[in-house]
């Protein structure tokens, strides 16, 4: 199942947030997606109603849609949506993602260790 992407952008955390929808969805969301450590070996998205885990090529598992917000718990209560990023859109994803590498990422309000964001991709 493939995501559409609409847009991509740096967020107050300092890592990327998505702006897109997979089958399932009635409209876009925008997804903001957690600190990478140099330990990580996915990645963490999350929308006001969704929750999901995206693997190192670009493939997903997205939760129900939940009212009051969707949290990890869910990854595991919930049965999965798969999806996936097109090769382009990942490649895209990613290089946006080296470009917020930072171990104090964000801002003077919001700092996060987002230190892994390049070295997992191997960039």
């Amino acid at each position: 199942m493939k995501a559409e992407i609409k847009s991509i952008n740096k967020n107050i955390m300092g890592t990327i947030s998505i702006i897109m929808r997979i089958k399932g969805m009635r409209k876009d969301q925008e997804f903001i997606i957690y600190p990478i450590t140099k330990q990580s070996n996915s990645l963490k998205i999350q929308s006001s109603t969704r929750m999901g885990t995206v693997n190192l090529e670009g493939k997903g598992l997205m939760t129900k849609s939940h009212a009051n917000g969707a949290y990890f718990h869910h990854l595991n209560m919930d049965e999965l949506t798969p999806f996936a990023f097109t090769p382009n859109d990942w490649n895209q994803i990613v290089e946006y993602i080296g470009l917020t590498e930072s171990k104090n990422a964000g801002n003077s309000v919001i700092t996060s260790d987002n230190s892994g964001a390049k070295s997992i991709f191997n960039l």
